[in-house]
């Protein structure tokens, strides 16, 4: 499975766009002290993917690299963009 983590950008959009075809688009949103700017957009990002048929997942994560390689794990990620 092809997955492109997405940070709510129009730059990470146009990557997808650039390694097409993608199976699966995830938004990983982590817990910090000071809120992620990027999540000011997350809306629009949604919708922005939903026009492209990119399936997509949001995963709300605390921090630690273990937990983000279990969520690919668990999502079968062969390759991640």
């Amino acid at each position: 499975m092809r997955i492109a983590v997405l940070p709510c950008s129009k730059d990470s959009l146009y990557a997808v766009l650039k390694t097409w075809p993608i199976d699966l688009g995830i938004i990983l949103i982590y817990d910090f002290p000071r809120p992620n700017p990027h999540l000011l957009n997350l809306d629009k990002s949604v919708e922005t993917l939903c026009n492209t048929e990119i399936p997509i997942v949001t995963v709300r994560l605390g921090r630690g690299r273990d937990e983000t390689v279990n969520v690919f794990r668990k999502l079968g990620t062969d390759e991640v963009y």
